[in-house]
């Protein structure tokens, strides 16, 4: 008897955090962009625009209408030197009907510097085959900085919220 209160209480805790919400991956779609070089328009030097992107991300729910981002794995693919961004942070949508609105706020890091702010805003939310379609550029552009054109479509479930105690004692 006391054998099963230990053990029971021992797995408690891992059923507890293996029953948190489910996560969904999306990868960046064709049309997706970066853009580099004035973006703000304070100044006058060129944009460099590149369309070949590829990269996943992890959307964690975190109620309704929001999202942690995790696990952002972007490449460029650009002529120069290839960019490979990664980092984290929040999508949400608010909103009704025809009055829907989205914003996503990432830290972003490229080739491993220090990770920069981007902030899209609130835009509407007009999905036009995407799941999410969204202009995120730098947080805080005097004039030189990068924006990215985010096209996402889900690719894949990953339900972390449907663990069955076998699926546990398997992994233990």
């Amino acid at each position: 008897m006391l054998k099963q209160v230990v053990l029971r209480s021992l797995f408690l805790p891992i059923l507890f955090f293996a029953s948190g919400a489910s996560a969904q991956i999306y990868r960046l779609a064709s049309g997706s962009q970066y853009l580099e070089g004035c973006i703000s328009g304070l100044c006058l030097c060129p944009i460099q625009l590149t369309t070949q992107l590829e990269g996943k991300m992890r959307l964690i729910r975190d109620g309704d209408d929001a999202f942690d981002v995790r696990d952002v794995s972007w490449d460029v693919l650009c002529d120069s030197a290839p960019l490979h961004f990664t980092g984290e942070g929040r999508y949400v949508r608010r909103g009704t009907g025809e009055s829907r609105e989205h914003r996503m706020e990432l830290a972003l890091s490229a080739n491993g510097r220090e990770a920069v702010p981007y902030d899209s805003g609130w835009m509407p939310l007009s999905l036009d085959g995407y799941d999410i379609d969204l202009y995120l550029p730098m947080a805080e552009v005097v004039c030189y900085g990068s924006a990215f054109g985010v096209r996402a479509v889900a690719a894949s479930p990953v339900p972390t919220d449907h663990q069955s105690w076998g699926t546990v004692k398997l992994r233990w």
